[in-house]
């Protein structure tokens, strides 16, 4: 069965033009590829970003560090995505297509990323449930998280209408 993920395009939605223009979403964390391509686990990650970024900096930060771990393990071809635009209250649904994929010269710094299939655009708020709004309002955390159960269902019921 498909999760629906909601994430932000980055802090304040700096790559939303790029994940939509791109067909892609991501995180940047430069200078991790290999490591977090090998991790078999998210305790590893978690690992991996003390060790290489965070250890002189007094901690590491879970929502990154969540973040990260979800593009890399959690994620699956043919989940959904919900971006809620930058600064508009549109919403952008697409589907992954790509298994977790790490480049280090990207030019957006998304240096990890998935392909998605944007097959919604601009869908205003008003399309969604209060239940939904309530939800996708809420979710100014940059770590993707999954809808509920119920909500997903009611995606799902809107999206059979998608073209």
């Amino acid at each position: 069965m498909q999760t629906t993920w909601v994430t932000w395009a980055g802090y304040q939605g700096r790559y939303t033009k790029e994940f939509l223009s791109q067909q892609r979403v991501g995180v940047p964390f430069f200078g991790m590829g290999n490591s977090v391509e090998e991790a078999q686990s998210k305790q590893e990650i978690i690992e991996i970003l003390y060790r290489e970024l965070w250890k002189d900096s007094g901690g590491i930060t879970p929502v990154a560090t969540n973040a990260l771990a979800i593009w890399r393990f959690e994620m699956q071809i043919g989940d959904w995505i919900i971006l809620p635009g930058r600064f508009e209250r549109l919403y952008f649904i697409g589907e992954v297509l790509s298994e977790y994929t790490f480049v280090p010269d990207d030019p957006w710094e998304l240096h990890h990323y998935r392909k998605v299939q944007w097959f919604a655009r601009n869908l205003p708020k008003q399309a969604f449930s209060e239940s939904l709004q309530n939800t996708l309002n809420i979710s100014t955390l940059q770590k993707p998280f999954p809808l509920s159960t119920e909500l997903n269902e009611e995606l799902s019921l809107l999206m059979k209408y998608r073209q």
